[in-house]
């Protein structure tokens, strides 16, 4: 059972950022990727949306009042259809695009002056980053490493990252060199039942994507985490960092605080928020951080980056990968991937391709060079 009152004090922050162009056709201009209903999750009915998976994380640990989501213009409208149980001031409406710190300077500014409102301290709020595309299960599991995470944020002073548990040796993505294990007085196991306590532990360094040699290494040392892109801080410890490494960021969340209505935030926005440094949240802040922590966090995790990424959530229909509302006809074909709602796809003497259909896009590869869909998406949006 989770502490209420830590619940109280977690303002988790979704981020819903744009497009995906390695799940081209499908995700697109006008279709962010988080919007996408790629597969049914167990025991639903229809397919949820990446994004309404991440809202269920974020209440998983926080009360719906408490629960932001940043995102752009565009954005916007397919926002709130998707999550109608998200408060109207709390969909934050970045007026450009500043990468992820720019969007984390925007949500402190709401955070800072919600905390001042309901008189909690700096110390004591926490901020919750999570993206709004990722796949995670259980979900109870997750909330037991975002309160691990937050008790550790506190007792630490420290920025705290969720360092994935690696299930094989990826150069997919960055990882998280972790250090000593943290121990604090205030354990926290004292709130979990029947699992094991997350361990977490120092932070020594954050590593570039390696190459298969070095990926080998990270793996067999266990050591490494997959950097997962999922924090936990104080505001406190935020603005102390904001201010030290990137102070337009700081300046930025403070005047927005400050704000007494909608009008004026908007203003306050408008001015400052094309002068903040474009940059992530991981170079900006994360890598030169004085104190960091990692949660090592054993859930079920996929940031889906690709066609071959999605395969192994569709359902099986003799022996090929379906999407849903997708029907497949197959003759000598198989391990291949289709994705085309509203459709029917007959599949003769293929194997191994992906095929996806969204509206005129059509999309055949072979799975083994999915990453080539990135190159497609750029020639297709010129």
């Amino acid at each position: 059972m989770l502490n209420l009152l830590i619940m109280q004090n977690i303002f988790p922050v979704i981020l819903a950022g744009g497009a995906s162009s390695r799940l081209w056709p499908a995700s697109n201009r006008e279709r962010p990727k988080w919007d996408l209903r790629l597969f049914k999750a167990s025991g639903e009915a229809k397919a949820q949306s990446l994004i309404e998976g991440a809202w269920d994380r974020a209440r998983s640990v926080a009360p719906a009042a408490n629960c932001f989501v940043v995102c752009g213009g565009e954005q916007a409208p397919l926002v709130r259809a998707s999550l109608p149980e998200l408060p109207a001031e709390n969909l934050l409406i970045e007026p450009i695009p500043r990468d992820t710190s720019g969007a984390v300077a925007y949500a402190a500014g709401a955070i800072l002056k919600r905390a001042i409102a309901d008189g909690i301290g700096e110390h004591d709020a926490k901020m919750f980053v999570l993206p709004g595309d990722h796949v995670i299960s259980p979900v109870a599991r997750f909330a037991e490493c975002a309160q691990a995470a937050a008790r550790a944020a506190s007792a630490l002073d420290a920025l705290v990252t969720f360092g994935i548990v690696a299930r094989e040796p990826s150069v997919a993505y960055g990882y998280v060199h972790r250090g000593e294990e943290a121990l604090f007085e205030e354990t926290n196991a004292s709130d979990l039942e029947h699992s094991a306590a997350p361990r977490v532990f120092r932070v020594n360094a954050f590593k570039e994507k390696p190459d298969h040699a070095l990926a080998q290494t990270y793996f067999q040392s266990g050591e490494y985490y997959w950097n997962g892109g999922i924090f936990m801080w104080s505001l406190a410890t935020l603005m102390r960092e904001f201010e030290r490494q990137l102070p337009g960021h700081a300046a930025l969340a403070h005047s927005l605080s400050r704000t007494k209505n909608q009008q004026e935030w908007d203003a306050c926005a408008r001015e400052q928020f094309p002068e903040l440094k474009r940059i992530s949240i991981d170079f900006g802040i994360m890598e030169h951080a004085q104190s960091v922590a990692t949660v090592a966090a054993d859930f079920n995790w996929d940031d889906i980056g690709s066609w071959s990424a999605v395969g192994p959530y569709l359902d099986d229909h003799e022996d090929n990968a379906q999407g849903p509302e997708t029907k497949i006809i197959a003759l000598d074909a198989a391990n291949n991937l289709v994705f085309a709602p509203g459709k029917r796809v007959a599949l003769v003497g293929v194997e191994n391709l992906a095929v996806v259909v969204n509206g005129n896009d059509i999309l055949i590869c072979p799975l083994a060079r999915d990453q080539d869909v990135k190159k497609v998406s750029e020639a297709a949006g010129k």
